[in-house]
């Protein structure tokens, strides 16, 4: 799978809308792309940071 269509696909698996099998495909190429990893590092790290800030403003 190329990098792009991962990078496409990281969106909805971190909303929780991605299916079990695209999650393990997902998962075997961040082990194999460090580009991809970091990228969802880094939008992990955002995603919690957004929602920190929303649960401090309520």
């Amino acid at each position: 799978m190329k990098c792009r269509e991962i990078l496409l696909e990281i969106i909805p698996f971190y909303s929780g809308e991605l299916d079990e099998e695209k999650t393990k495909e997902y998962r075997r190429h961040t082990t194999v792309c460090k580009d991809c990893a970091r990228t969802s590092f880094r939008i992990r790290k955002a995603k919690n940071y957004i929602e920190n800030n929303a649960r401090k403003k309520e």
